[in-house]
């Protein structure tokens, strides 16, 4: 059983989909990190800097797997498991680069624009106007990437899984999508999956 430590984040919503998409078996332990639960002693043995997600995964032999962020849990379980990743050739070359795309590029600006629109006690327009920009320029790419594919890599995979939370589920922002057609049409894909749909956790 994998123990899944998390809270209401595109960044945990990442692994709870991931984890559900590829039919582990686990269970979600709640880090309030606005009540500062990731600090805790207890926790920080898990992830040793205090972030989330994180996951435990105590099968095999041996001590048990702590992997922390996103991005490497990704890995980790597409690896274990052996789905919605390419292992071979150019296949699996357009399937990291899409994927760290999605983990580094979109990621960084949906949470450097949050961070300065909504985090702070007064927002800072020039930042908000930068991460804006580039969030649009990320995705005007993902949308000629779309055209004429249902997925980023035609299949369903951990690329789709790394990007989507930003815009779709609880985060969704549809004055934005209305501007890229293929892209809105891409998150309405993912959200009627039912496993993205369980994945979405808001509360414990």
């Amino acid at each position: 059983m994998i123990g899944l430590y998390m809270f209401a984040t595109p960044n945990c919503w990442r692994a709870s989909i991931a984890l559900e998409e590829m039919e582990l078996p686990y269970t979600a332990h709640w880090i309030n990190i606005r009540e500062g639960a990731q600090k805790t002693p207890e926790f920080r043995a898990i992830s040793p800097i205090g972030k989330v997600p994180a996951i435990v995964d105590g099968e095999g032999e041996g001590d048990a797997a702590k992997v922390y962020g996103s991005p490497a849990i990704l890995f980790y379980l597409a690896e274990k498991t052996g789905k919605l990743m390419p292992t071979l050739g150019a296949e699996r070359a357009e399937a990291l680069e899409w994927t760290m795309f999605a983990l580094s590029d979109i990621g960084m600006a949906f949470n450097g624009r949050n961070r300065f629109k909504f985090l702070l006690p007064e927002q800072d327009e020039y930042a908000i106007d930068v991460f804006q920009g580039e969030i649009e320029r990320y995705l005007a790419y993902m949308n000629d990437r779309l055209a004429d594919r249902q997925f980023l890599l035609g299949d369903f995979s951990i690329a789709d899984i790394a990007a989507f939370p930003f815009m779709g589920g609880p985060r969704r922002d549809d004055e934005l999508l209305a501007r890229f057609p293929a892209v809105r049409r891409w998150v309405d894909a993912i959200e009627a999956r039912p496993a993205v749909k369980k994945g979405l956790r808001t509360e414990p």
